[in-house]
């Protein structure tokens, strides 16, 4: 009986020592996997952050694009309105209905009608609905262009 004992003893003592094992290999284990879900959590929160805050940036882009967009319509809605009136302007300043006069002190002169807004390249469209880039590619150079501007300018200003 004392052999068997023994060998009971050794085997008890033998299973002791792998269930502490086991147990410590389970802890650490434990552990391992506690710090990683805390690591994914913290990475979550921080992508979640991150995430919230390219929202909001992306939402406060959205509202100064809607706002730029809004600028633009408006000052394009001005620049057509101006254009408007400087045409109406000119057309005023420049009509040509028959028997009109202008009248300087006592004497009344005659309206010298200017001629019509030339045609370029045999292109049908006058030059005053022509884009500049369209007027510059048709004249040649920027200094005929301005050559062109002045004189016409110093025609309009002494009444040529």
């Amino acid at each position: 009986y004392a052999r068997i004992i023994e060998a009971q003893n050794r085997r008890l003592a033998e299973l002791e020592r792998y269930h502490a094992d086991l147990e410590g290999r389970l802890e650490v284990q434990s552990n391992r996997r506690m710090e990683l879900e805390r690591a994914l959590e913290e990475r979550e929160r921080k992508w979640a952050d991150q995430i919230a805050s390219l929202e909001k940036d992306r939402d406060k882009w959205k509202d100064v694009v809607k706002q730029e967009r809004t600028k633009n319509s408006r000052l394009l809605e001005q620049i057509v309105r101006k254009d408007q009136d400087i045409h109406r302007m000119l057309q005023r300043k420049y009509d040509t209905k028959a028997g009109r006069t202008l009248r300087t002190g006592d004497r009344a002169q005659p309206i010298h009608h200017h001629k019509s807004q030339p045609v370029i390249n045999g292109d049908s469209k006058p030059e005053a609905f022509r884009s500049p880039q369209e007027i510059l590619a048709a004249s040649g150079s920027v200094d005929q262009v301005r050559e062109r501007n002045v004189s016409n300018a110093l025609k309009d200003f002494f009444g040529m």
